[in-house]
């Protein structure tokens, strides 16, 4: 497990700020890779008025609409799911050394560090992301040299 940690300003004093990424045989969360979990029919873009509500700055965000094939969620129609994240591409090299290449939608939580590929990871993995509808359709990301010594 990587612990990141990150000191910010708030409301005149410090607070310490903790993210965990854990990487499990090299594959990234799925939870991470699957849009937002909107249901269909709901309107993403707008906050409901006069629920009393509040919307947190990535709820309110705009939703985009990406390419995916390999991740993409039950209720996706014609390859595409939505996001308040950004779109990905990713290559990743399965047990067999055979390159595989899939796409999708990311969650805003997190999609900051996970769109930084570490250089240590144990698996062969390339990821791209992008923030524009469909940006990630002709994404292609390639696959790191070989590890020395692995395989």
């Amino acid at each position: 497990m990587m612990i990141l940690s990150e000191t910010v300003k708030f409301l005149g004093g410090l607070k310490s700020v903790f993210f965990c990424i854990s990487i499990l045989g090299g594959q990234n969360p799925d939870y991470m890779l699957h849009g937002t979990g909107v249901k269909s029919g709901s309107d993403p873009k707008r906050p409901q008025s006069g629920d009393g509500s509040t919307v947190a700055p990535e709820d309110a965000a705009r939703f985009l609409s990406c390419y995916c094939s390999g991740h993409c969620p039950e209720d996706a129609t014609n390859n595409t799911c939505d996001t308040n994240g950004q779109c990905f591409a990713i290559i990743e090299e399965d047990e067999h050394g055979e390159a595989i290449l899939t796409s999708g939608c990311m969650k805003y939580e997190g999609s900051h560090f996970q769109c930084k590929d570490s250089p240590n990871a144990q698996t062969r993995r390339t990821i791209e992301c992008c923030s524009t509808d469909f940006c990630n359709r002709d994404l292609q990301p390639t696959l790191p040299p070989p590890i020395p010594g692995s395989k």
